[in-house]
């Protein structure tokens, strides 16, 4: 993967540098860049922290396809297993009902017995 950053107006970006006034006083102050090549250090530098934030923003996103095939794997029904096991229907309110009994910590000792 590449990232990089295209800036069209660097104007938008600002950076310490020498400005000259009208009546021709030099001060050091936080002002727009300009697009010259005496700006391209700190455009430089404001470029690849954009870049660096995009990157650590991107790796902080999960992968949902482990949990989509999960999911997928639940719902479909088990046919020609032993035992035969139906697929979970995650929307209807009795699967729910049932999912959220499953989901209560006072089963966690002793578990689930099969009904025959």
């Amino acid at each position: 993967m590449r990232v990089e950053t295209t800036v069209n107006d660097v104007s938008f970006f600002k950076h310490h540098r020498k400005v000259e006034h009208k009546d021709r006083h030099v001060t050091r102050e936080l002002a727009p860049l300009k697009k010259t090549i005496y700006s391209l250090i700190d455009l430089r530098e404001i470029m690849l922290g954009c870049n660096q934030r995009c990157l650590a923003f991107l790796s902080s996103q999960d992968d949902p396809s482990e949990g989509e095939r999960d999911l997928q794997r639940l719902s479909q029904p088990r046919i020609g297993s032993e035992p035969s096991v139906k697929g979970l229907k995650f929307f209807d309110a009795t699967e729910q009902t049932l999912l959220r009994t499953l989901h209560l910590g006072k089963f966690a000792i002793h578990g689930w017995l099969a009904a025959r």
